[in-house]
């Protein structure tokens, strides 16, 4: 149950995440410390809904589709890659977030897709 309470939790992240990044587009204000503080949430998150995930196939109930661990590596990765790729300006930072955001979005919905018991 933990699994997709923070899977649940992760996606209204990712939404929240987008739109701080998408209003520091559109004022073409910068959106520090805000961007920095949900990138870390958001990585929290998905490292918590992964750990929380790994005991599943032990007991029996793993992913329908072997392909949800790769969903999910890149899941832990995708802010952290953006936030290194938008480190020389502030503009920069938020264009990769917002990106990675939409990234980030197709990617839970992949793991929710792949994510039925066997």
């Amino acid at each position: 149950m933990a699994h997709y309470t923070f899977a649940a939790f992760s996606a209204v992240a990712v939404a929240t995440t987008l739109a701080i990044a998408g209003g520091a587009l559109l004022a073409g204000r910068p959106a520090q410390p805000w961007l920095d503080r949900l990138i870390l949430l958001q990585s929290a998150l998905v490292i918590a809904a992964a750990l929380t995930g790994v005991p599943s196939p032990f007991g029996g109930h793993g992913p329908s589709d072997p392909l949800h661990y790769l969903y999910a590596v890149l899941a832990v990765v995708t802010f952290p890659v953006a936030r290194y790729l938008g480190r020389r300006s502030d503009k920069a930072t938020a264009r990769w977030v917002a990106f990675a955001c939409l990234v980030q979005s197709g990617l839970l919905l992949r793991l929710w897709m792949t994510g039925g018991q066997a």
